[in-house]
């Protein structure tokens, strides 16, 4: 189950850009004392454990991704203001 768990994590971890301080975030949320717990309930689960891992995952990610900031409308034209100047084709 371990394995299945580590595995889910990678494959999340890989597409998803988070930062330093986020991936530890997740890792605390994931691999913390609790973990024989979430061992179990995807032992249980039996064929949709790798589901049951990644689903986990998936929510702690999300959780982490949503403290991030905003981005506002005038960051975003500024950007694109930057970019004719920098981009010149």
């Amino acid at each position: 189950m371990f394995a299945q768990l580590k595995e889910e994590f990678i494959d999340i971890i890989i597409i998803v850009a988070l930062s330093e301080d986020e991936l530890e975030k997740v890792q605390k949320a994931i691999f913390n004392d609790k973990l024989d717990n979430l061992l179990k309930n995807m032992f249980q689960k039996k064929k949709e454990s790798r589901k049951y891992a990644r689903d986990f995952i998936e929510k702690h990610v999300e959780s982490v991704i949503k403290d991030r900031e905003r981005i506002t409308e005038k960051e975003i034209l500024e950007a694109v203001e930057i970019s004719k100047n920098v981009f010149v084709v």
